[in-house]
């Protein structure tokens, strides 16, 4: 009897990769597209998705994405939806990010080397 592990709950990341992949190919189909360079990594094939909708005229993205009466659609809206609203936060908080660092690095300069060596920075 070979090995199973059917016992094992699939984790978000592995529930989201599932549905990233979905909607890729939903898309590609719906595009009439020749790609097959998905469904190895989450990450890439998020951007894949992404860069997919962001191609899409508004006539693609009334038929493809904002079709209420088509299921994958409503799928891919919701998708989409929560992808900007993630993307805004993420690229919030690097903003934020590189204002701190600009914030210490401007706050360093201002001291002397010897105040750097008291409080062991070097």
């Amino acid at each position: 009897m070979p090995c199973r592990c059917d016992y094992m709950e699939p984790t978000a990341r592995e529930i989201e990769h599932k549905l990233v992949h979905n909607l890729i190919f939903y898309v590609v189909e719906s595009l009439h597209l020749d790609r097959t360079d998905f469904g190895n990594n989450v990450d890439q094939d998020t951007k894949t998705l992404c860069s997919l909708i962001k191609a899409m005229n508004k006539k693609q993205l009334d038929t493809i994405v904002y079709n209420g009466r088509n299921a994958q659609a409503r799928k891919l809206a919701d998708w989409w939806d929560k992808h900007q609203e993630y993307d805004k936060l993420r690229e919030a908080a690097e903003l934020h990010q590189k204002h701190l660092i600009m914030v210490k690095e401007r706050a360093l300069k201002k001291l002397t080397k010897e105040e750097r060596q008291a409080l062991g920075i070097k």
